[in-house]
């Protein structure tokens, strides 16, 4: 009787860590998004893009990746 008291417990320990694990990660991942997101619409901001709410995340990113590039191309053609 002893032994599995012991390992009920375990598994029961185990089982709270799991849950808690999980939700620890799913906070972070949503604050980590959020973080991204407002340097994002930061950077879309210097760069003169348009950074409305509806806009996804991914599409933002590679608007504001192109105007870097774009930014990028306009000084080497300037430097030429």
């Amino acid at each position: 009787m002893n032994i599995e008291f012991t390992v009920a417990t375990a598994l029961a320990t185990l089982l709270v860590l799991a849950v808690i694990s999980v939700f620890l990660v799913l906070a972070y991942r949503r604050t980590q998004a959020e973080e991204i997101r407002k340097n994002l619409v930061k950077q879309a901001k210097k760069l003169g893009l348009a950074a409305p709410e509806d806009l996804e995340t991914k599409v933002l990113q590679r608007r504001v990746r192109e105007a870097k590039k774009q930014q990028k191309h306009e000084k080497h053609l300037k430097t030429a």
